[in-house]
């Protein structure tokens, strides 16, 4: 849910293995957030505001080959 974004202080986010097919971009705005595992689900592409997490430096992003990040903001 949207509402995700509020948890400003979530560090880590587990979601492997729960048949998603697609992700919410507000994830993007979890700065805090250092590890987030998605492998295992229906994704074939995330949000490039959640790709921008792992870019900065500072979030490691576990997802399977083939998982292509959008550059544009796609409606969830």
């Amino acid at each position: 849910p949207p509402e995700i974004a509020q948890l400003s202080n979530l560090i880590s986010l587990d979601l492997r293995i729960n048949m998603l097919v697609a992700i919410p971009p507000t994830i993007g705005q979890l700065t805090g957030l250092t590890d987030l595992r998605l492998a295992g689900n229906g994704l074939t592409k995330i949000p490039a505001t959640v790709c921008d997490l792992e870019r900065n430096g500072d979030t490691e992003i576990d997802i399977f080959p083939g998982v292509t990040c959008v550059m544009e903001l796609e409606p969830f």
